[in-house]
């Protein structure tokens, strides 16, 4: 499943205003950690398709959202519900735990 890149321009449609729960991967093009991080993220985003978007940010191109949300280091996952920030982990994350904590975010959204 591919993993939707947002920018300033359609990041309140995507993220913000999403129906779903939204997973962001801040990245940048120049950092190792965060192609092993988007490896992990493909292999799983098809299993949560309709329970959570995932959608990726470029932290050199987009420094205003980076900044917004005080992105200081990448990879950096955050999670989104109903357009508010309510978690997010910096560095690369073992696949089995970014599972844990995505079932674990969505099972409280959902009680």
């Amino acid at each position: 499943m591919a993993i939707l890149e947002v920018t300033a321009a359609d990041w309140e449609k995507e993220v913000l205003k999403a129906s779903l729960s939204v997973l962001v991967d801040f990245h940048s093009p120049y950092c190792p950690p965060c192609f092993i991080m988007e490896k992990i993220l493909v292999n799983i985003a098809e299993s949560y398709s309709d329970r959570l978007k995932f959608v990726r940010v470029d932290i050199d191109k987009e420094e205003e959202i980076a900044e917004r949300y005080d992105i200081l280091s990448v990879p950096t996952i955050a999670f989104f519900i109903s357009g508010e920030l309510i978690q997010g982990f910096t560095g690369v994350i073992h696949e089995k735990s970014l599972v844990k904590n995505i079932d674990t975010i969505l099972q409280v959204k959902h009680t």
